[in-house]
C-alpha cells in the first residue's frame, strides 16, 4: 500500500515496516526514512501531519510525520483482529480492514488517544478499502465487493455486495466509479 503527501511517498512494506521516500524528482526518488514495527505493515494513510499504519500485531499505529525524515510514534491502538488489510482516513475517522472479516472504525480526532467507534462484519476477510464521502467500499477476496454506509460510524449499514467472478483484492475510487482488482478476472469498473 502507498500513500502520497506533498513530496513524500509512504510505503507499507510488510516486514520492512514503513518506508518514506522523497519523490520531488520522480526520476530519482530517495529513501528519507524507515520506521520499523514489531509486526508486518500492510496499509498506510496520511492525514495532515500524521501517518496511520495498519500493523498486524497491534492494529493501528499513529506516527507524527511533521518531519518526514524523522517519524515519531504517537500512539498504538489494538484492533479487534489482525490488521493485515488496508487503511483509510476520512475526517476524524480511521477505517481499518481486518483479516478477521471486519472493518473497524476508529475515532482519531485526538491522534494520541484513538477510540473504537464501530465495527462492520464483512462476508470474508477484508483486504482492500476505499472511502468516498459516507460510503466505504471493501474488497473481501472471494466475497467480492461490499458497499457500506458509514454516515453513522457507530452503526455502519450494508448497502449491498457485488459478487465478482475472481478474487477481489483491492479497490480504488475514480470519481463515482469503483475500480476493483479482481485477481485473474482482471479489473472491474463499477458505478
Amino acid at each position: 500500500d502507498i500513500a502520497v503527501s506533498g513530496d513524500y511517498a509512504y510505503v507499507a512494506d510488510e516486514s520492512s515496516g514503513l518506508q518514506i521516500f522523497y519523490i520531488s524528482t520522480p526520476s530519482s526518488p530517495s529513501l528519507a526514512a524507515a520506521y520499523d514495527f514489531t509486526g508486518n505493515v500492510y496499509g498506510v494513510a496520511v492525514s495532515g501531519k500524521y501517518a496511520f499504519v495498519a500493523e498486524d500485531n497491534t492494529g493501528l499505529q499513529v506516527l507524527d510525520i511533521s518531519t518526514p525524515s524523522q517519524p515519531s510514534p504517537v500512539s498504538s491502538f489494538y484492533t479487534s483482529g489482525t490488521a493485515n488489510g488496508d487503511i483509510d482516513v476520512s475526517g476524524k475517522y480511521a477505517y481499518v480492514t481486518l483479516g478477521t472479516a471486519c472493518m473497524q472504525i476508529i475515532d482519531v480526532s485526538t491522534p494520541a488517544s484513538p477510540v473504537s467507534t464501530g465495527v462492520f462484519v464483512t462476508p470474508a476477510a477484508a483486504t482492500g478499502l476505499a472511502i468516498a464521502g459516507n460510503i466505504a467500499y471493501i474488497t473481501t477476496g472471494d466475497g467480492g465487493l461490499t458497499v457500506v454506509d458509514i454516515s453513522i460510524p457507530s452503526n455502519p449499514v450494508n448497502l449491498g455486495t457485488y459478487d465478482s467472478p475472481g478474487t477481489a483484492n483491492s479497490v480504488e475510487m475514480a470519481g463515482n466509479m469503483a475500480l476493483v482488482a479482481d485477481g485473474k478476472s482482471g479489473l472491474h469498473l463499477l458505478r
